[in-house]
Formats: C-alpha cells, structure tokens, sequence
C-alpha cells in the first residue's frame, strides 16, 4: 500500500519527468536522460523534488487498498457460501 507507494515514488517521478522532456521536446539542449533528470531534480530541489507529489498520491492508496480489501472479503464470503471453515 502507502509503503509501496513510497518506495516507488522517485522512480515513477523520474519516469513522468522523462516522458513530459521526451513529449515536449524540451531538453534545452541537452540529453535528457535518467542520471540528467535526476540530477536536475536534485539540483533544484533535493531529496523532496523526487517525492513532490507523494501526500495526494498516499491519501489516494489509502482508499484503493480499503476498497480492494472489502470487496475481497466481501467475494470471499458469497463464493464460499457465508461459509468461513472454507477458507485458505
């Protein structure tokens, strides 16, 4: 869930940035790369640059994961017919 998400964040924040310069065409000149758009994000705005965005992104998962757990539950119980000794 959250975990996952953090841990993931910085990788998927380069990822987008990558595909907005490839998209855009806007390398300034330069080859817009990993190892560059990190170094631009860490130059700009340290370690928080690679986690902009992350509290929306986190409260986002918080539900998914909720709603994800129920409906298992939920799917459990009709497909087992209410019947818990069935479960694995």
């Amino acid at each position: 869930g959250v975990i996952g998400t953090v841990s993931v964040f910085p990788i998927d924040t380069v990822k987008t940035r990558l595909q907005l310069a490839t998209a855009t065409g806007s390398t300034h000149g330069a080859t817009t790369g990993i190892t560059t758009i990190v170094a631009d994000v860490w130059s700009r705005s340290g370690i928080r640059g690679l986690y902009r965005g992350l509290p929306a992104t986190a409260l986002g998962t918080m539900p998914e994961k909720a709603i994800k757990l129920g409906v298992n539950d939920f799917l459990r119980d009709v497909l087992c017919g209410y019947d818990r000794s069935k479960e694995t």
